[in-house]
């Protein structure tokens, strides 16, 4: 309705005629629509005789007022072709933003016939006018036609704008607001769903590989985000799953989708952040698609077929060939690699549970990690009783009881959380009439968040008085995890770390042969050379170094030692610098074997 009024006694928007860029030598396929994209990706892909035409969702106007009641009645300022739906493929920038002047966009009367017409209001103390959200509604109504056959849509996203639009009538009698609308400048097409603004300039490869990330990879130099999305999710079967037609490109530093690539009907909409050299990345996009869109793409540019095979050189076919071959290995091969990674994430699973969850699953792969340790007794207590507080977990010794409650939670545990475990450790001494009971809280903090980018420890000084105090443990699932990798290193061994589960306050698992040699005073050359206060230990090239930090140990070894600006092979006490073979950070603690020392 709101199109079918704009249309009556307002400026209208100008044709596919008006819009085209002349172009005689540019192929016919694919008709490339550009809307709001710098002229120097029109220029390159004029040059690669691709038949374009330029439009725009509309920027801001300038609407000064300074008064209160005064109003602008203005056109909207969206120019889209009138034949969209007959274009393959299309290409819009949200960060680019005309503004005009309101003389420009003041809706004018002049060639209006009829007794009523239409505007959008600006009214007092708005002083900038955005028209792009009403030109992203009407966008996300046409390009619904071009995503129904085989097409490429392309979104270069930005921040998201809420913008309230009154829609005013025209008439003879005055003016009335006959409508309102609120409209968000990215929602563009059904491709683009839950989205939250957040601006950053870390932009990096998903995890899992894609076809597209050779391409993305050449292009992150200098990226930006101003938005990010939730991954897409169908209703099957009565339950909420994740959409296979969503496929994640690019990620930020906390794990979130910046840009991804989602099938819409026959369409393929690509969403991404703001990258850099954009005329040349599409310009390869096209050529990456033209083999999964040929009808799109079917000239992969200029001359596309002189790389296409049809028109071989002498032994080109017999390269060719080897080349299948070795795409057919190198897809069996990653194949089998998937396989495997398949079959330890099953494996390990429980691992993967401790760190990201909650609730019963939380607690049975907790259960699972302490029969991995040697517990074989541990058990789920999975009958409780309402109205009695029941630990999570029961671990039988030789002798005594160890009882366990375990926590997955978003943010860091609260004192009465930690002390819980204590009353059921008085209650099961009681039943036992001995004190033989040993209490441990299990807590997966901040479980939302990357375990490196945790609060480690997350436990306040008063929280592990207080567990000293209650002779009961506290420790993180982070920690358990750590435990196993240091297990099957060799640091420490299952027994080790079963005996000190057991210990009070906070739990932390050391290697037993372990002695503290210093605190990591400076770190240079992106932490590879670090500056440490010796006391009276011994190091020497080649030694072995544990790192601890974050309650996680990691192994380094001595390549290079100086004292005094020398080059030294061996040193004893003082401040000496230690050059390394990987890369540690400031204030982590340094740890050599008892038997090295």
């Amino acid at each position: 309705m709101v199109d079918r009024k704009l249309k009556k006694g307002i400026k209208p928007v100008p044709d596919e005629r008006s819009l085209i860029i002349a172009e005689p030598a540019a192929n016919t396929i694919p008709k490339v629509c550009l809307v709001d994209m710098d002229s120097d990706v029109l220029s390159l892909l004029k040059q690669k005789r691709y038949d374009c035409t330029i439009a725009t969702l509309g920027g801001e106007v300038e609407t000064p007022k300074n008064r209160p009641g005064m109003q602008s009645f203005l056109r909207p300022q969206v120019q889209l072709p009138s034949n969209l739906h007959e274009f393959h493929v299309v290409v819009v920038d949200l960060a680019m933003n005309e503004v005009v002047d309101e003389v420009e966009a003041r809706a004018d009367l002049k060639n209006t016939s009829g007794k009523k017409a239409y505007a959008l209001v600006s009214s007092y103390p708005e002083q900038v006018f955005n028209s792009k959200g009403f030109g992203a509604q009407r966008f996300s109504h046409e390009i619904r036609e071009v995503l129904e056959r085989e097409s490429v849509v392309v979104i270069f996203a930005a921040e998201n704008h809420n913008v309230h639009y009154d829609l005013a009538e025209i008439g003879m009698h005055g003016t009335n607001i006959v409508q309102q609308l609120d409209c968000d400048t990215l929602r563009l097409c059904d491709g683009i769903k839950n989205f939250k603004n957040k601006f950053g300039r870390t932009v990096q490869l998903y995890k899992e590989n894609t076809r597209f990330h050779s391409l993305l990879g050449k292009y992150l130099d200098g990226a930006m985000y101003e938005v990010f999305f939730y991954p897409h999710t169908v209703f099957k079967n009565g339950k909420s799953e994740p959409d296979e037609n969503f496929v994640p490109l690019l990620t930020n530093a906390a794990g979130e989708v910046v840009g991804y690539a989602v099938f819409v009907n026959k369409g393929a909409v690509f969403v991404l952040p703001q990258i850099t050299k954009k005329p040349d990345f599409l310009v390869e996009l096209f050529d990456e698609l033209a083999a999964i869109f040929p009808e799109v793409l079917p000239y992969n540019g200029m001359f596309g077929w002189l790389d296409d095979g049809s028109c071989s050189l002498p032994g080109e076919e017999d390269i060719r060939k080897e080349r299948a071959e070795i795409e057919a290995k190198f897809v069996a091969d990653i194949a089998e690699n998937e396989a495997a990674l398949d079959g330890l994430r099953k494996e390990l699973n429980f691992l993967r549970v401790m760190l990201s969850g909650t609730g019963d699953e939380l607690v049975v792969a907790v259960r699972d990690y302490l029969i991995w340790l040697g517990y074989s007794s541990a058990k789920t207590m999975d009958e409780h009783s309402e109205d009695v507080l029941e630990e999570d977990i029961q671990v039988e010794l030789e002798p005594g009881l160890l009882v366990i409650e375990v926590k997955g939670i978003g943010g860091t545990s609260k004192d009465k959380e930690c002390a819980q475990i204590s009353k059921i450790k008085n209650r099961r001494q009681e039943e036992r009439k001995a004190w033989d009971v040993t209490a441990l809280y299990i807590v997966n903090h901040q479980r939302y968040v990357s375990p490196k980018l945790r609060t480690n420890p997350p436990f306040t000084e008063n929280q592990i008085k207080d567990a000293q105090l209650d002779k009961r443990g506290l420790i993180t699932t982070y920690q358990l995890y750590n435990a196993y990798l240091d297990i099957v290193r060799g640091l420490v061994t299952k027994g080790d770390v079963r005996k000190q589960l057991l210990e009070i306050g906070h739990v932390k698992i050391t290697p037993p042969e372990l002695i503290e040699i210093g605190i990591v005073k400076e770190v240079f050359q992106q932490g590879r050379i670090a500056i440490l206060q010796l006391g009276e230990a011994t190091v020497s090239l080649g030694t072995k170094l544990y790192v601890l930090k974050n309650d996680a140990y990691e192994v380094r070894e001595i390549i290079g030692l100086k004292l005094n600006d020398l080059d030294m092979n061996e040193c004893t006490g003082g401040e000496v610098g230690i050059q390394l073979d990987a890369a540690i950070r400031k204030g982590s603690q340094i740890y050599m074997s008892a038997f090295a020392i």
